[in-house]
């Protein structure tokens, strides 16, 4: 008879406790309409139920069916019972603690959104640089990420189209662009990509994008390829400057004014040439605009 009390008494308590969740999911299917985040713990709660629920089954399965058990085994039948009643127990009071309570207030992150971008078509070099930080995704030890290169060097559009790849990804990682390696230590990032300039390839390809047709004119040709050398192969500034001759058919002499600004005389012993950052700064003081020049 106590085997059975005890059988009985953790189907009693289960019927009660399978009320309660069936309470619960209802709370938790409204929070999930209203875009809110179930708390964590009351997903695995359900599912401990559930997993609860399977094994009072089968005691009970095992009561009305093997009746001429042995005593040995109605024993540890009664113990596995008591055993369960206080698993019930547990959950029943740990989740009347969550009832009206499901969720934290704050909404669920939205999807990820779609960033229009300027593209990396025909930079090799760049792309390598995406692939390289898309496989930190799946590196659980790796939480934070920080690119870090000279202005203008393609960090911005890097972030875009690193964020329009990400699509099915789960979980969590933060990622900061600096100029400064420094920065990526004091923030203590646990990887640091550093974006390197483009190649002569590449940069060209970029440049004649932007320049369109007049690039490949046989008395502008010469200069335009000098103007994209003199931007060692920061994208910015062969966008820049290739758009800028975009539709000019203009002498040549007008390509070489408009590469003057990066051969400034002021540079000592050609330090000038070995640090393509010093020339961005030309770019935003001394480039002549092409009202200026026409």
């Amino acid at each position: 008879m106590e085997v059975v009390a005890a059988v009985v008494g953790a189907v009693v308590e289960m019927e009660r406790l399978l009320a309660l969740r069936d309470g619960l999911k209802n709370e938790t299917e409204l929070a999930e309409q209203e875009e809110k985040v179930v708390r964590s713990q009351v997903i695995e709660w359900l599912k401990n139920v559930e997993e609860l629920q399977l094994q009072v089954n089968q005691i009970q399965a095992v009561k009305l069916s093997q009746l001429s058990l042995n005593c040995s085994k109605w024993y540890r039948i009664s113990m596995e019972a008591i055993e369960k009643l206080t698993d019930i127990e547990g959950l029943l009071e740990a989740g009347r603690s969550y009832s009206g309570a499901v969720a934290v207030n704050h909404g669920m992150p939205r999807a990820m959104e779609r960033i229009p971008r300027p593209t990396i078509q025909d930079q090799t070099t760049t792309s390598k640089t995406l692939d390289k930080i898309m496989a930190l995704l799946s590196d659980d030890e790796v939480q934070r990420i920080g690119i870090w290169g000279m202005g203008g060097v393609g960090k911005t559009t890097l972030v875009r189209s690193f964020n329009n790849k990400l699509k099915n990804h789960k979980g969590s990682k933060i990622i900061l662009t600096t100029r400064d390696l420094d920065v990526c230590r004091h923030m203590m990032t646990d990887r640091q990509v550093k974006m390197v300039v483009l190649n002569d390839d590449e940069s060209w390809q970029l440049f004649s994008r932007y320049a369109g047709s007049v690039a490949d004119l046989e008395h502008i040709s010469p200069s335009a390829k000098a103007i994209a050398r003199e931007c060692c192969g920061l994208p910015l500034a062969l966008v820049t400057m290739g758009a800028a001759m975009r539709e000019k058919t203009k002498h040549q002499s007008v390509a070489r004014r408009m590469c003057y600004p990066l051969r400034s005389t002021t540079k000592p012993r050609g330090t000038l040439s070995s640090r393509p950052e010093l020339r961005i700064k030309h770019f935003r003081t001394a480039w002549p605009s092409w009202a200026e020049i026409s």
